[in-house]
């Protein structure tokens, strides 16, 4: 049983279809996605089968380029408040926690390459009651999903700001017992069944009982809320974005507007923050004229790609048709039961009675032109794109230093410049949807958060609680890291210098040389060679240390006779100096013993005189 809100939404989003189908978007996005992923000459024919089809996929080579030029440079998105700067740190530190948590980086790479190839890309992010993780206030966590082109549309897709838009639609797919416990009315629970209107995908299985939802976002006095609804049944109905406001859950009784206005403006006035946003971010590639669906890679270069496959397989063809010629039969030539074939060890018998009764038919060879065709053709395709060798990081040419390619490449990456530059813009959406998230959902929440202490980063637990920001308006910027292309090339090319002129060792070099293959490797034998080295010097220090007491030895003894000797001297002088002493005497004693001799005979002299006088 249909009701009128589950009709009107349900036109709506047929609406939303035809504009999509009149824009060829719904068409095109299988096309340009077979192309990207190799499936580039769609269905064939039996008869077909056995043609050539060679396929060269140079619009995944142009997209994955274009693709790690844009991620090349890595992006932090930073909240910033002149009011109250620490709680714009604690915000920061804690969505950099939540964005590792959900992997946003990865989720968002994939949204890149979705619009690079498709033109557009939708990201959703919403409140899951099942998730594991970071848990606030109430059960669950936020989470980010991404939603295909055709699967969402929009009241105004001519304009490419998804929050000046009166609503939105998503278009999902859900198992039937899902569904079902989604509905809170239990009486119309059974209303519920699988179907496969417009919105069964081309790989859904048969059979899988999956039932269609529509949701729809829109504003009732600022403030965003959703409907939920099947084929025939409401699933809910205006449900506030912001969990404050299922305090004042209201329904509109008999199409009472004045009722609906009066209990939304009580709910406004009970609460500060308001949940203002769509839950849903648009990256547009490339911008479209008045399409919120934009503008991919492959998109232009299709018909580039498929001339290209198409003329080798015309060349491939010609070839094999030369290789097994058409061989023309004369009437009669053949006797009866004979069967041409192309088996060559098989004889065939010429009943012609005048010249060759076979001959092979002549044919024109394919012009060999259509190869350089093909090598004009991709290479014009990868200068009009910015896909060139330089971008691509192919040899240029065996002369050109590092510095010089990395310079070439930094002068190539400018136009993909203009294209990151959106996706940065895609970026700071996110962060302002997930700030809506963080402050309605988060209460008191713990959470782990890198701090550097005594100079070592380490891990510290700090509490979230959303509350607190809702007064403050808080400014939103990325900040955008060194390209690792470049930033990469400066740096193997310092360490190079550094390493030769021996102010770095060989192993600090393997561990700052950046995206190094078997870098455990290469380390491990460094550390082998340390080892052994280290073992060799422990031997020669151990044969030192013995040498060394050895030698103490031999001093000790050489010690001892200097010190012998010296005490030899020692002794030598002072018996110097005694018998210089006693020298010293006997000359004194001598020259005494001769003045008194000579004393003596001047004495006895003196005697005789007197003697002989008397």
């Amino acid at each position: 049983m249909n009701d009128e809100k589950t009709t009107k939404v349900w036109k709506e989003y047929q609406d939303c279809i035809n504009f999509r189908k009149k824009t060829g978007v719904d068409d095109n996005i299988k096309l340009w996605r077979d192309f990207y992923e190799g499936r580039q000459w769609g269905e064939w024919k039996e008869k077909d089968e056995d043609k050539p089809r060679p396929q060269f996929n140079f619009c995944e080579m142009i997209v994955d380029n274009k693709v790690a030029g844009i991620l090349a440079t890595p992006l932090r998105v930073v909240y910033s408040s002149s009011s109250n700067n620490k709680l714009a740190n604690n915000l920061n530190d804690f969505n950099a926690f939540i964005e590792k948590e959900i992997d946003l980086d990865k989720t968002c790479s994939k949204c890149v390459n979705d619009g690079a190839v498709e033109g557009a890309s939708m990201l959703y992010i919403y409140w899951d009651a099942d998730a594991v993780g970071a848990r606030g206030e109430y059960k669950g966590g936020v989470r980010v999903e991404r939603i295909d082109l055709d699967k969402i549309g929009f009241h105004n897709p001519t304009e490419i700001d998804v929050q000046k838009q009166k609503w939105i639609i998503i278009q999902s797919r859900v198992e039937l017992e899902t569904a079902k416990k989604m509905c809170k009315d239990k009486r119309l629970r059974e209303l519920i069944a699988p179907d496969e209107e417009f919105t069964k995908d081309d790989d859904e299985q048969d059979n899988s009982d999956l039932v269609t939802i529509l949701t729809k976002f829109y504003r009732i006095n600022g403030e965003v809320y959703f409907d939920q609804c099947t084929k025939s049944v409401v699933l809910l109905s205006k449900q506030p974005l912001n969990p404050k406001h299922n305090k004042h859950k209201f329904e509109a009784i008999d199409g009472a507007e004045s009722k609906l206005q009066e209990v939304a403006e009580q709910a406004e006035v009970e609460t500060i923050y308001k949940a203002s946003l769509y839950p849903i971010s648009v990256y547009n590639y490339k911008e479209r004229k008045k399409n919120i669906y934009g503008r991919g890679e492959v998109e232009p270069i299709l018909r580039n790609n498929r001339i290209v496959n198409w003329n080798t397989a015309m060349m491939a063809l010609s070839v094999e048709s030369q290789a097994w010629g058409t061989i023309v039969e004369k009437d009669g030539a053949s006797p009866a039961g004979q069967e041409i074939t192309n088996d060559p060890t098989k004889v065939l018998i010429d009943k012609s009675k005048v010249g060759n009764g076979y001959y092979l038919l002549n044919k024109q060879p394919f012009s060999p032109q259509a190869m350089q065709l093909n090598n004009d053709i991709v290479e014009l395709t990868r200068a009009t794109t910015g896909s060139t060798e330089v971008m691509s990081g192919e040899i240029m040419g065996a002369n050109q230093s590092g510095t010089s390619i990395a310079l070439l490449q930094q002068q190539a990456q400018k136009p993909i410049d203009r294209l990151a530059n959106r996706y940065r813009e895609f970026r700071k959406d996110i962060a302002k949807i997930l700030l809506q998230f963080y402050v309605l959902y988060y209460s008191n929440k713990t959470f782990v958060k890198e701090q550097e202490i005594d100079g070592q980063e380490q891990q510290v637990q700090a509490v979230f609680n959303g509350a607190e920001y809702e007064a403050y308006d808080f400014d939103i910027s990325i900040d955008v890291g060194a390209s690792n292309q470049f930033s990469d090339v400066t740096l193997i090319s310092m360490l190079e210098a550094r390493l030769q002129s021996g102010q770095i060792s060989l192993k600090t070099y393997y561990k700052t040389y950046p995206n190094l293959p078997n870098r455990e490797d290469f380390l491990r034998d460094i550390e082998e060679q340390e080892n052994g080295q280290l073992q060799q010097m422990s031997a020669q220090l151990q044969q030192l240390a013995v040498q060394n007491e050895q030698a103490n030895a031999v001093i000790q003894q050489y010690q001892e006779i200097i010190n012998n000797i010296a005490s030899t001297i020692k002794e030598n002088t002072a018996l110097k100096a005694l018998l210089a002493e006693q020298q010293q005497k006997i000359f004194e004693l001598e020259t005494n013993g001769a003045n008194t001799y000579q004393d003596a005979q001047a004495l006895a002299l003196l005697l005789a005189k007197r003697t002989n006088t008397i």
